[in-house]
């Protein structure tokens, strides 16, 4: 057998061990992710940037933008981070929801409330002030990573 056949067995033989672990659905997932990484130029800087600017923005930690039992505030800030991390980075719901501990529906559920979202009323006014503070910060951070002059991502 040749090393490089031998390398896709060892490799089928890990995945068939994180399989019976951790079942097929979390391992599928975590292949999605790590294909969909490396097709994202990028990506990890750029999520970083976005999550570190909200937990800055709302003065909380990155690590609460994760946790599903926080409430208030924090929800309001992992709202605005899957909002920008969908306009900036080609990533799927279902992925989306993975970097932010939820489900696909979650995710799925705040984007069709934030297109509905309207200026003139008072909780969207707030909620989308602070988004464009943090949407400018991240276009101008994607724009300098990248090397370019336009505002297209």
């Amino acid at each position: 057998m040749s090393s490089k056949n031998k390398d896709i067995q060892d490799f089928f033989i890990l995945i068939q061990k994180g399989i019976k672990k951790h079942g097929i659905k979390k391992i599928a997932r975590t292949i999605r992710v790590i294909d969909l990484r490396k097709n994202n130029m990028f990506y990890h800087e750029i999520f970083s940037f976005i999550e570190q600017s909200v937990a800055d923005e709302f003065n909380i930690k990155v690590k609460d933008l994760h946790e599903k039992d926080k409430r208030g505030n924090v929800t309001i800030a992992r709202n605005i981070a899957i909002i920008v991390a969908k306009n900036h980075l080609d990533i799927s719901d279902e992925e989306l929801a993975l970097e932010f501990n939820r489900t696909r529906q979650v995710v799925y559920r705040f984007r069709l409330d934030f297109i509905k979202m309207e200026r003139e009323k008072k909780g969207d006014k707030l909620f989308l002030e602070k988004y464009d503070i943090i949407n400018k910060k991240v276009v101008e951070y994607i724009n300098k990573i990248k090397g370019t002059k336009d505002g297209q991502t």
